[in-house]
């Protein structure tokens, strides 16, 4: 990872002169894992640091508003939050188990939870999970968890019932930080309109049509990615459907 300063960052008619960006080779992992081929890079806290934004996702927008003249006036419930190297965090339950999670819109998933919070509630053994899996993918390679379902996640006064839930069985980045309780991703974010206003440290979560709506996880068994070649067959989980049909990791679908 190198530095670079950029002249000039333009998005939906706002400009950000002179910002200082990492610079990582994403190419090839945007376009393997996510199937995307233009990426230019990724965009978050020194964005939603200048101008308070809402993320509509029943509408897939994304709206910015002049900071000085802002004043969240929606239903949505207010959860207040503090940053945890420049990522939101606020205090939540997971089955009635408070702790500590991330507010972590980049996030495919609904509910990751870090492997010293699942060991020291017992929740493999609560959840009844054996089942391993492949939960995400990045520079450093896949991580894996087993897979589960919570009954309920609250945060503040808000809630999600029956998301899909990973238990980290992750031994080192932020999925092992013992003073963090989970990730909340995509399938639980997905269920509100999400109001970020950074200079106050606060969110404000509004239900949209999504809310209410059963999560489900991927039912094949398999966990692809794109290749050169074409697609490619990474994992296959023990007893799926995939299994079933005689798919194995490795096999290149064309």
């Amino acid at each position: 990872v190198g530095l670079v300063k950029v002249d000039r960052v333009e998005i939906g008619g706002i400009a950000i002169d002179r910002q200082l960006f990492a610079a990582v080779d994403l190419t090839r992992l945007m376009k393997r894992v996510e199937g995307v081929d233009d990426a230019a890079g990724i965009v978050g806290y020194e964005l939603l640091k200048r101008f308070p934004a809402r993320i509509d996702y029943a509408n897939s927008k994304l709206v910015f508003y002049r900071p000085e003249t802002f004043r969240y006036a929606g239903r949505g419930t207010r959860v207040p939050f503090v940053f945890s190297d420049h990522i939101p965090q606020v205090r939540g339950k997971v089955d009635g188990i408070e702790g500590a999670f991330h507010i972590d819109t980049g996030a495919r998933t609904s509910l990751t939870l870090t492997s010293p919070f699942v060991e020291r509630h017992g929740l493999a053994a609560k959840f009844g999970a054996t089942r391993e899996v492949i939960s995400g993918s990045g520079v450093g390679g896949p991580s894996r968890a087993l897979l589960a379902r919570a009954a309920v996640l609250e945060l503040g006064e808000a809630q999600v019932k029956a998301p899909v839930t990973y238990l980290s069985r992750q031994t080192s980045g932020a999925f092992a930080n013992p003073a963090l309780a989970g990730n909340v991703g995509y399938g639980v974010l997905r269920q509100f309109d999400i109001t970020f206003d950074y200079a106050s440290r606060q969110l404000f979560l509004e239900p949209n049509a999504n809310h209410g709506q059963p999560d489900v996880h991927d039912r094949a068994g398999l966990w692809l990615e794109r290749g050169e070649r074409g697609i490619e067959v990474i994992e296959v989980v023990a007893d799926s459907p995939a299994a079933a049909a005689g798919l194995k990791a490795g096999d290149l679908i064309v």
